[in-house]
């Protein structure tokens, strides 16, 4: 009898529960890919917080049209790409939770082919909806003709596309009911925005962009757009979007993003060196500005110094030093001349890039580090070529390398405890900065 009460009682307890649970239906997309899992009855209204309510007939539609404007930004057209295409097409399966905090969560399922779960709020931001759409609409593509392990996307790639998706594209990009809709729709530079933006921190560097996870927080916040300027570029090159397709199909048969990417971008890059010293000028090429719009001294200041803390949780060595952030010093006195050689050349490079953005005061001390840095470098690649150098004149050649740099570490010093000049004396230099080179140019 006591059972029977206590099955009882559990059944009270459950009935509502389950009275509760809205009743899921399954919506489809016109090319069949997508599956749209959605409460049945009233969709979600809208709480007016820059929250979409999420309908599954009409989320079908704005997953199409996404899937649509990721591929014609990867071919200039809005057509199924002829190498991506194919009769495996994975399945993407959209289950929307009413009245939950549910982060967006992209879950692959291997049945043959790859098909994938997305788990969305409905009530959710319309950048974040793009996001995950594209994540997932990538994922499927580069993991299509996967035979073996699930392949990753370097987060650059979905995020810079994500952007450009966001960036080129209406509103109407993602339907909702009752939403009036503007026929008028001027599109502008896609960048505008961006290069403006460059003119207020130190631009991420290719490293940043592919190890996000250990940057700081004023770094993260700046990932978005640097990935869209990166994505964007790239594109631009001669047979960019070429390039882009094949890295895509190479990913499933590459042992890592790196290795498809210069595989696939071989007519531009042979090495990754070579794609840091790539970014750094179109950086600088993007965010050409006048004197008026230099950093002041203590942006200047905090650039150089970022430019100088050397993170290196990706690099393994036999120093003992603990991952974080090393200076040049350290690299020098500790590290083996081939990671040296991997690494001081994107902080000569990185240091370059600041030297066109930073307050003429500190554009001296910028040159000197890069003049030292070079040296070391010159002097240490002919003494290994000529075996000229034994242990004790590198270690010389190291002792007086730092010993350089540590002056330039007190100069550096100084400048930031200098009292800042006047008004006057910033609008001398200024006008200094911004008068036109008596050089005749040369015309080609």
């Amino acid at each position: 009898m006591l059972q029977i009460i206590a099955i009882l009682s559990c059944l009270t307890l459950l009935v509502p529960r389950l009275l509760a649970e809205p009743e899921m239906v399954a919506t489809h997309s016109l090319s069949r890919q997508f599956v749209i899992y959605g409460p049945k009855g009233t969709p979600a209204q809208s709480s007016g917080k820059k929250l979409l309510a999420l309908d599954p007939n009409f989320l079908t539609v704005s997953c199409e049209r996404i899937k649509q404007a990721i591929l014609g930004e990867l071919s200039g057209r809005e057509r199924l790409l002829a190498g991506l295409s194919g009769p495996a097409e994975g399945k993407i399966y959209v289950v929307l939770h009413p009245g939950t905090a549910q982060t967006p969560l992209i879950t692959p399922i291997q049945s043959g082919t790859y098909n994938y779960r997305i788990d969305l709020p409905n009530l959710i931001e319309g950048a974040r909806l793009v996001d995950a759409v594209t994540e997932a609409v990538l994922l499927e593509i580069v993991n299509r003709r996967s035979t073996g392990n699930f392949v990753q996307l370097p987060r650059w790639l979905s995020t810079g596309i994500a952007e450009m998706v966001k960036a080129d594209t209406p509103e109407t990009l993602v339907l909702q009911a009752n939403l009036p809709i503007s026929r008028a729709w001027v599109q502008d530079d896609p960048i505008a925005k961006i290069r403006k933006n460059l003119e207020t921190y130190v631009p991420l560097t290719f490293d940043e962009l592919s190890w996000p996870g250990t940057l700081a927080p004023e770094r993260v916040r700046h990932y978005d757009e640097c990935a869209h300027l990166f994505v964007h570029e790239l594109l631009r090159l001669r047979n960019g979007e070429n390039c882009m397709q094949q890295m895509l199909s190479g990913l499933s048969i590459r042992l890592n993003w790196q290795v498809a990417f210069l595989d696939a971008f071989k007519p531009h890059f042979t090495q990754l060196v070579d794609v840091e010293k790539w970014w750094g000028l179109r950086v600088v090429g993007l965010s050409g500005r006048d004197a008026s719009q230099l950093w002041s001294r203590d942006q200047s200041m905090e650039g150089i110094d970022t430019a100088l803390r050397i993170p290196v949780q990706h690099i393994s060595f036999e120093s003992g030093l603990n991952p974080g952030n090393v200076t040049l010093q350290e690299i020098i006195l500790n590290w083996a001349p081939d990671k040296q050689k991997q690494t001081l050349p994107k902080a000569i490079n990185q240091l370059r890039v600041l030297r066109s953005r930073v307050h003429p005061e500190f554009v001296p001390l910028i040159d000197e580090y890069c003049a030292s840095m070079d040296n070391y470098l010159t002097r240490e690649k002919k003494g290994s070529i000529r075996r000229l150098l034994d242990r004790e004149s590198r270690s010389g050649l190291r002792r007086f390398t730092c010993e350089g740099l540590d002056a330039l570490d007190r100069r550096r010093t100084e400048l930031r405890d200098r009292p800042k000049p006047s008004t006057r004396e910033q609008a001398i230099l200024s006008a200094l900065e911004a008068a036109p080179d008596p050089k005749p140019s040369r015309k080609k």
